[in-house]
């Protein structure tokens, strides 16, 4: 056993659902998954069909049939999916999603995620500071 002490007990309120909104951070925003990502989306997957090999979907064959897919996920209450958007480009390059929400132990994971291969390691590093 530690002796490292613990943080402060947790409410044993059942959590809401996430809500979809826009999360900001330095490097992307996190936008609501939309109709209207679809033709950013569709330019990040063009020649990137290893891109898709662990997730159950994908790659699309047409610019129309991601935005069937779009369409089937953007609105699942259950699963919120967020477009990817860099700060640095301003365009849709990726989604991912709130997953495994588990409410009454105020949990959730994220999955489903999906990043063009352009925008693999485009994240500027941090600084360390030494103590």
């Amino acid at each position: 056993m530690s002796d490292v002490p613990l943080g402060p007990i947790v409410h044993e309120a059942t959590r809401p659902l996430p809500g979809l909104a826009l999360h900001s951070g330095r490097a992307v925003a996190l936008a609501p998954l939309a109709s209207s990502h679809v033709g950013d989306l569709w330019d990040a997957a063009r020649s990137a069909d290893t891109s898709w090999t662990y997730l159950r979907y994908g790659p699309f064959p047409t610019e129309a049939a991601m935005a069937a897919h779009v369409e089937r996920i953007k609105d699942l209450e259950q699963q919120p999916f967020f477009a990817v958007v860099p700060r640095s480009s301003g365009k849709a390059e990726g989604w991912a999603s709130f997953c495994d929400i588990a409410p009454a132990d105020a949990a959730i994971e994220i999955g489903s995620i999906w990043f063009s291969p352009r925008h693999a390691g485009t994240r500027p590093r941090l600084r360390r500071y030494s103590s």
